[in-house]
């Protein structure tokens, strides 16, 4: 009895390089995620677990920027939305760092959204550029 193997089967992976580290990166991201969640459960978003999780993004965007993993243009959006990430936590950290009723801790809520709007509607763009482009 034969098996049909799925024609999209190792899809996702072909997407990265085949060279050196950047054929992991996929593990390395889902491991960033889980101690990611892990830090802000533990912690909270305050300003160690905001540090952590910053200095993790700032390490993976670095990686994104000079390597450039991704077989076609997503690292750009992966680029982005770890500097919307680190921007995030330099918001929490400087509500954390400022008195309650500040200028900083005012604005927070609308820098939040904003961020968060931001990285909402370049996805949605970039996905469907991607997919009139590609498909």
């Amino acid at each position: 009895m034969t098996t049909r193997k799925d024609t999209h089967f190792g899809s996702f992976k072909n997407k990265f390089e085949r060279w050196n580290i950047n054929e992991y990166y996929y593990i390395f991201e889902c491991a960033e995620r889980l101690f990611t969640a892990s830090v802000l459960v533990a912690i909270g978003p305050g300003v160690i677990g905001a540090s952590l999780v910053s200095a993790l993004f700032l390490g993976f965007a670095l990686f994104i920027g000079i390597k450039k993993p991704y077989v076609i243009d997503i690292w750009k959006r992966a680029l982005f939305i770890k500097i919307m990430g680190i921007t995030l936590c330099l918001t929490y950290i400087g509500v954390n760092c400022t008195e309650e009723d500040g200028a900083i801790a005012l604005y927070a809520p609308f820098v939040i959204l904003t961020i968060l709007l931001a990285v909402l509607i370049t996805s949605v763009v970039l996905s469907i550029n991607d997919i009139r482009i590609y498909c």
